[in-house]
């Protein structure tokens, strides 16, 4: 497999390293009596850690994809039609939605309480509990921008999909995305075979899969949707039953 997966962010990791080696650049230059030497020194140093910190983690997911389309032991590997594939993405899409809508409406729900109950919140006057309202109203407004171009970028990144799926007990490629629970921190936590017609809004059979990882935020779930073609029926079960030896494991 020549092709690199991950191309946007091994050019936004290498980006920022020249970013860091032009303000530390600078910052030398200007010597240790200048006031902008620590600051365009400091900027440097943390943009260099963040773009090798991309870089490698990147670079690890890249080296697993390889592995995945490579080695042997893969459980599925087959490619969608044009109608199952555009199906499966407007499913996909519809959940994407719905999942970033709930956590926004969780978001805006804080923002009122927090507005609402200023007064006990803030101990001060008037003037003071109105600039924290509007310090609430700005954070929902922010959240709902944030929420309406994020869902707007995964949404519109399906239609681009392509109908490769490739799967192994601690990896997936479907709709070109690559999903890995094989990592530190990452777990898969379950896998289910629908018939087909028995998912919502899915004629085919589905092969879902849950897995888990903790982040900033707490615990975090993601779901693979895995159309299967009838063709891949008997595969797919078969996948089914080893995943969740894998995860019995």
């Amino acid at each position: 497999m020549n092709f690199v997966f991950y191309k946007k962010p091994f050019i936004t990791s290498s980006v920022f390293f020249v970013l860091s080696l032009v303000m530390m650049y600078f910052g030398w230059t200007k010597g240790e009596d200048d006031m902008n030497f620590f600051a365009l020194f400091a900027g440097g140093i943390f943009f260099a850690i963040i773009a090798l910190v991309t870089f490698f983690v990147y670079l690890g997911l890249e080296q697993k994809l390889k592995r995945l389309l490579t080695k042997d032991g893969i459980l599925l590997n087959y490619e969608v039609s044009p109608d199952l594939l555009l199906e499966a993405t407007r499913q996909k899409g519809e959940e994407i939605k719905g999942v970033n809508k709930g956590l926004l409406f969780i978001i805006l729900g804080f923002c009122a309480l927090f507005a609402i109950f200023a007064p006990m919140i803030i101990d001060g006057d008037d003037e003071e509990q109105m600039l924290f309202r509007l310090i609430c109203i700005g954070i929902g407004v922010f959240m709902t921008l944030a929420y309406v171009i994020v869902t707007s970028y995964r949404v519109h990144k399906l239609k681009h999909a392509n109908g490769r799926v490739v799967l192994a007990r601690g990896a997936a490629l479907v709709m070109g995305e690559f999903h890995c629970w094989d990592l530190p921190l990452y777990r898969l936590e379950s896998s289910e075979f629908y018939v087909a017609g028995t998912y919502e809004g899915m004629s085919s059979a589905v092969l879902k899969l849950v897995y888990g990882t903790i982040t900033t935020t707490g615990p975090t779930k993601y779901d693979v949707l895995i159309p299967v073609p009838g063709e891949q029926y008997n595969n797919a079960t078969n996948a089914n039953l080893a995943l969740n030896n894998y995860i019995g494991n």
